[in-house]
């Protein structure tokens, strides 16, 4: 048998089990999940969709938070069972972390925020120092009322208000790592603030002095002629509408949360419990349907 007859069988071999190793090369779902349609264990749950949405959105910590609270509540962990993330340690630690690195955030940026805001709006026209001003009410609202304010809402979640009672323990801590938002960034910022805009108003004509020596060093002509047309009046004007900002937010805070929110969330707390003690009735509700409202 010469080479080309030789070469031609083996040939022909390879092709009669050529088949049988097809399924080297076959896809057979083609690139595509054959669990992308019908998941078994997919959690079509609507309410958990709901909350995968809420925890992109704003106070994303908060309302896990307020979640936290209102599972366990319905859980009824004050009486008779204790669901397992209560237990669950490196669950609570990862909340209370996030709370401290969110404070320190807070913290800084309300401090150079209001720095800013004071030096900014001594060279700054009504209109300008208006602007500054909602700009810096829309940060206080979103940064330290509103997550204040979480704060109180979750009070209607104790059941139990006594030393025992096991969510009042939870809350407690909770308050507790929340305390220093108000302390520090709302009491000790404010005082230091209004004490440093009552200094500048009372030494307004060496502020002015200072801030053209300033501007001249810049060699920017526009502003060095926008700066020289300053007056003492207008400079005054800027920094007591400034403080009075400061004070305005502060009294906004202490009214919406010791006058209005925390009464409202204390009423609420007491009803719960009540209906709790006499009915065994479990009155939380899912989180999207509390706060949003559907048809």
């Amino acid at each position: 048998m010469n080479d080309m007859q030789t070469r031609g069988a083996v040939m022909s071999n390879s092709n009669a089990y050529s088949d049988n190793l097809a399924h080297r090369q076959h896809d057979a779902y083609g690139g595509s999940d054959p669990y992308a349609k019908k998941d078994p264990y997919a959690n079509n749950d609507a309410h958990k969709k709901g909350e995968e949405k809420e925890k992109k959105g704003l106070w994303e910590l908060d309302f896990s938070i307020v979640r936290f609270f209102r599972e366990n509540y319905n859980a009824g962990i004050d009486f008779e069972e204790s669901p397992r993330v209560f237990f669950d340690e490196e669950y609570m630690l990862s909340l209370r972390l996030k709370l401290l690195g969110r404070n320190f955030t807070t913290m800084l940026l309300k401090f150079f925020l209001m720095l800013f805001f004071t030096t900014v709006t001594l060279f700054l026209n009504f209109r300008g120092v208006m602007l500054v001003s909602f700009l810096y009410l829309a940060m206080f609202v979103y940064y330290i009322l509103v997550p204040m304010a979480f704060m109180k809402y979750i009070r209607q979640y104790i059941a139990d208000d006594t030393e025992k009672g096991k969510l009042k323990k939870i809350y407690q801590t909770y308050a507790k790592w929340m305390r220093p938002l108000e302390t520090i960034t709302m009491n000790s910022f404010t005082i230091i603030f209004v004490a440093l805009e009552i200094i500048l108003f009372l030494n307004t004509e060496l502020v002015l002095f200072y801030m053209n020596k300033l501007i001249e060093k810049t060699n920017f002509n526009a502003l060095i002629n926008y700066v020289s047309t300053l007056n003492l009046e207008q400079v005054q004007s800027s920094i007591l509408m400034v403080m009075g900002i400061y004070l305005f937010s502060y009294l906004v805070y202490w009214v919406f949360i010791y006058k209005i929110w925390s009464p409202k969330w204390e009423k609420k707390r007491k009803e719960n419990e009540l209906l709790w003690s006499r009915t065994n009735q479990r009155t939380a509700k899912n989180l999207k349907d509390a706060l949003t409202v559907e048809v």
